[in-house]
């Protein structure tokens, strides 16, 4: 027998439906008998219901429920276990069935079947009804979840079926969202903040039943065929179980970094673009402290001390200063007289 996980990964090369891919299924029951304990692996939670395969069809057999003390918890062989299971358990995906009921009361489906206490119930009923939903005024569709702290109500909405004919009933449980479905139109959601852990599916009846016996013509309510499917949101082929990126399609699960998250959902490095490449006023060109602009630089300005020539140089009369001042026109003439009286005394 395969393990889960190795059927995951079959199940990854499986053809594959937009958004689910089948675990398993079955439309044939084989031949007259009880259901529990002798075909293909099915197992019940009450020891007066085995159910009953005839002429193909899964029949309930009894017609009980439970009445005040009857019933303190689920798990302890009472008509609120009447469960059927088998097959692979998944946390992500979902159970449909096909079923009829003549019955006023509750047949549906179990899904997430861990312990006798750790299951979805999903059932369709114009009366009856599991704990603590008791009752339903109307066509109802129920969806109760099992634990440690009893049974809990997450959907209980009106929902119209064919009260005489099949109808299917789908419950799927994805990321703690609960959905349930009649005749492949969404009726009603609810989100699970606790979802229960991977578990089993398979028929549910409550106070649903014939008059007993062998099944046959006394029964009012069973099922024709029931369908397992694994979610696979990104349609990848790769199972939401086993994927390592479930929003984005990676059938090759690469996961260089060995992370547990495929190289597809990984975060992006930092690649150190952004404003703190020194390519923005930080860098030390633009501004007025880059010494090549400005008062401060030493290349103009008054404090710029060195762009006066060593001809420019004059020394004036009882002045030890340099000055960089052109001389003056009155000075010009002295120097002219001085040297016209030297060329008259040659």
């Amino acid at each position: 027998m395969l393990s889960s996980l190795a059927l995951l990964s079959l199940f990854s090369f499986s053809s594959a439906q937009a958004g689910s891919i089948e675990l398993w299924s079955m439309d044939d029951f084989g031949d007259d008998g009880y259901l529990v304990g002798n075909k293909d692996g099915w197992k019940g939670g009450y020891s007066r219901d085995q159910w009953y395969v005839g002429d193909n069809i899964v029949y309930t057999l009894t017609d009980d429920n439970v009445q005040g003390s009857d019933f303190e918890v689920y798990g302890g062989n009472t008509a609120a276990d009447n469960w059927v299971v088998r097959g692979e358990a998944y946390a992500q995906g979902k159970v449909e069935a096909k079923l009829f009921n003549d019955d006023d009361d509750a047949m549906g489906v179990v899904s997430h079947f861990s312990a006798a206490d750790r299951f979805y119930i999903a059932v369709i009923t114009r009366n009856s009804a599991p704990p603590p939903a008791d009752t339903a005024g109307s066509s109802s569709l129920i969806v109760i979840k099992v634990d440690e702290d009893g049974g809990a109500e997450l959907i209980n909405t009106p929902a119209r079926i064919n009260g005489n004919g099949e109808f299917s009933l789908t419950l799927e449980v994805n990321d703690g969202v609960v959905i349930a479905s009649v005749d492949g139109k969404e009726v009603a959601k609810a989100t699970d903040p606790n979802p229960l852990p991977a578990g089993l599916v398979g028929f549910y009846s409550y106070d649903t039943g014939g008059t007993g016996g062998g099944g046959g013509d006394g029964t009012l309510a069973g099922a024709t065929a029931i369908t397992a499917s694994l979610s696979d949101d990104d349609d990848d082929g790769v199972a939401d179980d086993a994927d390592n990126c479930e929003t984005v399609k990676n059938a090759d699960q690469a996961d260089k970094d060995k992370d547990g998250i495929g190289d597809a959902c990984d975060e992006p490095v930092d690649t150190g673009t952004p404003d703190d490449t020194g390519t923005t006023d930080d860098t030390g060109t633009p501004t007025d402290d880059t010494g090549t602009t400005g008062d401060d630089t030493g290349t103009t300005g008054d404090d710029s001390g060195g762009l006066v020539r060593p001809d420019q140089v004059v020394l004036r009369p009882g002045c030890a200063c340099s000055s960089a001042e052109a001389p003056s026109a009155w000075w010009g003439l002295v120097l002219g007289a001085l040297a016209l009286l030297r060329r008259r005394a040659r």
